[in-house]
């Protein structure tokens, strides 16, 4: 990807289960279709009971396409509510029998999704999204980037981005990203990594990365943050809170800090709170 070059959103898939963490996502969903002008793809993956699965086809494709009925009509309901917002936005709507997670990936690419947004309940909710033994599957396999919303973020735009960062140089393309997505907002995209060890090593390592994102990344609010701490987790936490950040970006190499972030007792404030959205880079 050349300096010039910003990766494109023009489809945003948006799972719902129809609860009230949904409702709340929303405001955030439409300001993001509208900044980077993109489809909203609501899906929906509905639950064929099993009592039903056991019966012969014949008898129950009437049952199955009255589930799937139910599901496009509270699709419809929720695109109403978009359409009543901006009618502009354009939206599709999918249901789709069987388990949210085996079926995601299929409609992203089926749909050409360049970006998942998903609603959650919490930290607790965040934590059983990306790791629990079903839906870790989504960030390992779909490969499109993820923002998990927690329910209580009560905010629809972005002004504050910071990106957890190794400084591998896999990571410049993710940066290229942000820089594109904090560019919609008019952002500041802040790269942060932590050291706990010699300061002049780390600012060497520091600018040395530094020069080969500025050859590739091209952003007037892009800023570079090295952070002493023993703990990186809390590190990040104490970061976090502090710069009233609104987005924490990481990628999928950072897996051990992704679970640190939200099972260590050290970030217990984190995780009872929950008020931080996470975009997830495969």
């Amino acid at each position: 990807m050349r300096k010039d070059e910003v990766m494109e959103v023009k489809r945003i898939l948006f799972p719902t289960d129809f609860s009230e963490k949904t409702e709340k996502a929303i405001p955030f969903l439409i300001n993001m279709a509208e900044k980077t002008n993109s489809e909203i793809v609501f899906f929906h993956a509905y639950k064929v009971p099993e009592m039903v699965v056991d019966l012969p086809y014949d008898t129950i494709k009437d049952e199955v396409k009255a589930f799937e009925e139910t599901a496009l009509k509270s699709l419809d309901q929720l695109t109403e509510k978009i359409k009543a917002i901006n009618s502009k936005i354009s939206v599709k709507n999918v249901a789709k029998p069987g388990h949210f997670t085996s079926e995601l990936n299929p409609v992203i690419e089926e749909y050409k999704v360049d970006l998942v947004i998903m609603a959650t309940k919490g930290i607790e909710g965040i934590v059983t999204t990306i790791f629990g033994t079903h839906a870790e599957k989504v960030i390992e396999v779909v490969n499109v980037p993820v923002i998990v919303l927690p329910q209580q973020t009560n905010f629809s735009t972005i002004k504050n981005v910071v990106f957890a960062s190794e400084y591998h140089e896999s990571d410049i393309e993710t940066i290229q990203f942000l820089s594109g997505i904090a560019g919609l907002f008019d952002a500041d995209l802040t790269i942060i990594n932590v050291y706990a060890e010699n300061l002049i090593l780390e600012r060497l390592r520091t600018n040395e990365f530094q020069d080969m994102v500025k050859e590739e990344v091209s952003y007037p609010k892009l800023h570079f943050k090295y952070l002493k701490g023993d703990d990186v987790y809390s590190t990040i936490e104490t970061y976090v809170e502090e710069n009233n950040v609104e987005l924490v970006a990481m990628t999928t190499h950072h897996r051990k800090l992704f679970e640190k972030l939200f099972h260590d007792s050290v970030t217990q404030k984190m995780v009872k709170h929950g008020k931080t959205p996470i975009l997830a880079f495969h």
